[in-house]
């Protein structure tokens, strides 16, 4: 059940407060009467329809569905079913080999984000079905996505979208399963399953310019034209909801190019990653990853697909590029700028030190230092524990090892002030991550 919580928001002048609290001393019961006047008029909490509930879709219906949608339902069976003994499909799911295996891969992203219900932080499943308890203890749907649609085409997005408006049935958007939050999976809700939308299409962009439109071609698909006026001009890639960061990256790095992606190469690149913004090792040089979409293709709550650019549904447009994912369409693809690959040097700095005071030392150093590390086009992924630093990675795109070494000078000599011993490695590739 979710309850919607209104929540009435006022910007009180200094004056309007003095003008409360003196209603408030003169008469706190006139204020208790508003509020509670203001509370019964709020309207009753809405629940989405749920299993059980007698709003829920009888399996005809669910099997009108799935005819819709040319057998595209998939009924869930939790991922962790052959650890027990619970019927899913009419038959014992029980198999000691695929329990085994699936134990010791459990912790492993790769293992959940193949399936269209599987959280990838895997305590979003409740123990809904857990491979670690006993055979005979239960493997329930519970906190997983009863149903979702695999889709491949706008036309699924228009569907599935109808028929969860139509019955009430919360959504859930999903492709990998990365969400922070769990929210790639749901109790009661229907998903619409992104994943095998795989299209990678390379052109230039505008797609009408000389010399464009012979497209290179990764797994189907083709750029199209709105009519806008173009300020980028170059090499683009169009991706399908379903490419992961990886896919697209290692597509333009055969052609010589480079995309903006993040850190973990099996995260869903058009979903919620660009559409919230998109921070990547390649941000201090190119931007954020939404800096670099031209155009979406999105399907709106009532089912229409359309074409989002700086100038063709602009507001679309801009509420994509860093509003969030799922939150004001479900995006069919977008297509991004590619740079050019370019050597990048890389660095790895760590320290530790009982001395409180040398160890803050030293910290407050490199984040003072950091502003300017990132103005030179450089990204460093870091953590602070108790007592210990770690940069695992630091990306100088362009740069050499030696100007990487001089922006962390400042460091470097506040380490050697302090005395803590410190491992650092500097280096320098071909290409961006090659």
């Amino acid at each position: 059940m979710v309850n919607k919580i209104q929540v009435q928001v006022v910007i009180w002048t200094s004056a309007a407060a003095a003008l409360l609290a003196a209603v408030w001393i003169a008469s706190p019961q006139w204020l208790l009467n508003a509020a509670t006047s203001t509370l019964r008029q709020q309207p009753p909490p809405h629940c989405r329809c749920f299993p059980g509930d007698a709003c829920w879709p009888s399996p005809a219906e669910w099997a009108a569905f799935n005819s819709t949608l040319g057998g595209r339902l998939i009924a869930t069976v939790p991922l962790a079913s052959p650890c027990h003994d619970d019927d899913f499909g009419g038959a014992s799911s029980y198999d000691a080999d695929r329990c085994a295996a699936i134990q010791s891969a459990w912790a492993n992203p790769e293992l959940h984000d193949g399936t269209a219900h599987s959280a990838m932080r895997y305590l979003f499943g409740n123990a809904s079905c857990d491979p670690f308890a006993p055979r005979e203890a239960p493997c329930a749907l519970d906190a997983y996505v009863p149903y979702a649609v695999n889709a491949s085409d706008a036309s699924h997005y228009a569907a599935t979208l109808a028929f969860a408006r139509r019955h009430d049935i919360r959504l859930v958007i999903r492709n990998t399963g990365h969400d922070y939050n769990g929210k790639s999976t749901g109790a009661g809700a229907l998903a619409l399953w992104t994943r095998n939308l795989k299209d990678r299409v390379v052109f230039d962009y505008p797609p009408d310019r000389p010399g464009s439109g012979s497209g290179l071609d990764f797994e189907g698909g083709a750029g199209t034209e709105d009519g806008a006026a173009y300020v980028y001009t170059g090499k683009t890639m169009k991706v399908g909801a379903g490419v992961q960061a990886g896919e697209a990256q290692a597509a333009a790095n055969a052609l010589g190019y480079v995309v903006v992606e993040g850190d973990c190469p099996t995260v869903g690149y058009a979903g919620g990653y660009t559409q919230g913004g998109g921070t990547s090792p390649l941000a201090s040089k190119f931007g954020l990853a939404a800096d670099q979409v031209l155009e979406w293709e999105v399907v709106t709550a009532d089912g229409e697909l359309l074409t989002a650019t700086p100038s063709q549904n602009s507001d679309l447009y801009w509420a994509l590029t860093g509003g969030g994912g799922g939150t004001y369409g479900v995006v069919l693809s977008m297509t991004v700028k590619m740079h050019k690959n370019m050597p990048t040097a890389g660095a790895v700095l760590l320290f530790a030190s009982d001395d409180y005071d040398a160890f803050w030392s030293v910290a407050k150093a490199f984040l003072t230092n950091l502003p300017a590390v990132l103005d030179a086009g450089a990204t460093a992924i870091w953590v602070v524990l108790p007592g210990q630093f770690r940069m695992s990675q630091c990306y100088f795109p362009d740069g050499t090892a030696q100007e990487l070494e001089r922006l962390y000078q400042p460091t470097l000599e506040a380490l050697k002030q302090s005395g803590i011993h410190y491992g650092k490695h500097l280096h320098r590739t071909a290409g961006w991550r090659s």
